[in-house]
């Protein structure tokens, strides 16, 4: 992702990629790394994945060898941004715990 420019997204880890039966849709799963508020974050970097979605599957498209590129869909990790915030509230435990 160095090669997109737009500043929304950066900081940003893709942590699966559902392809469809016919190889026409891959679902890109993302979460953020720190930063702003959370909410704002996902939003951001969602509206600039989706932006740039185009080049994305340009880049694709000359290091893949199928018929036709995958459209890309974004959507944030649900499942690893509640074990995030888990281990958040523990570690924040813990250190009431010490104090």
């Amino acid at each position: 992702m160095l090669e997109v420019r737009d500043p929304r997204v950066s900081s940003v880890t893709i942590t699966q990629v559902d392809l469809s039966d016919d190889l026409r849709e891959a679902t890109v799963s993302f979460v953020p790394l720190g930063g702003m508020d959370e909410a704002e974050r996902i939003a951001e970097l969602e509206a600039g994945l989706r932006a740039a979605a185009g080049f994305l599957q340009r880049k694709l498209g000359t290091s893949l060898r199928l018929r036709s590129t995958p459209r890309l869909r974004f959507r944030f990790d649900v499942g690893l941004g509640n074990l995030a915030r888990v281990h958040d509230v523990i570690e924040g435990i813990k250190k009431d715990e010490v104090d």
